[in-house]
């Protein structure tokens, strides 16, 4: 799925976005944070899907940029 985008239904506090991930097949999804860095991001993904950080640090040290 190389080249699809998210679309952000919410633009508040708390964001949601529908993710195209197949002809038929549609996420909700919710964004903890935005990033400037694709490094920076996939450095915090990986810390996340690890157990290093909680998706409320994310929440948390966005709130700080």
């Amino acid at each position: 799925m190389e080249g699809e985008r998210m679309k952000i239904i919410n633009k508040g506090p708390d964001k949601y976005g529908l993710h195209k991930i197949g002809k038929n097949c549609h996420r909700i999804v919710k964004v903890f944070r935005d990033y400037d860095n694709e490094k920076e991001a996939i450095d915090d993904l990986t810390r996340l899907m690890t157990g290093e950080i909680t998706e409320e640090d994310l929440v948390e040290g966005g709130k700080e940029k």
